[in-house]
């Protein structure tokens, strides 16, 4: 098992993301997945 390292950008949005909201959906998961070129794995809000 491996840590990912996430760079500043997807870092940041990912913040974003949790301040504006705790629990996400799933379809916001994959959309953050897509933007940020992660998998929906690594999207953990």
């Amino acid at each position: 098992k491996y840590r990912v390292v996430y760079t500043d950008h997807q870092r940041l949005e990912l913040e974003k993301e949790f301040h504006y909201s705790r629990y996400i959906t799933i379809r916001r998961k994959a959309e953050l997945a897509q933007n940020l070129s992660l998998s929906e794995r690594q999207v953990k809000i």
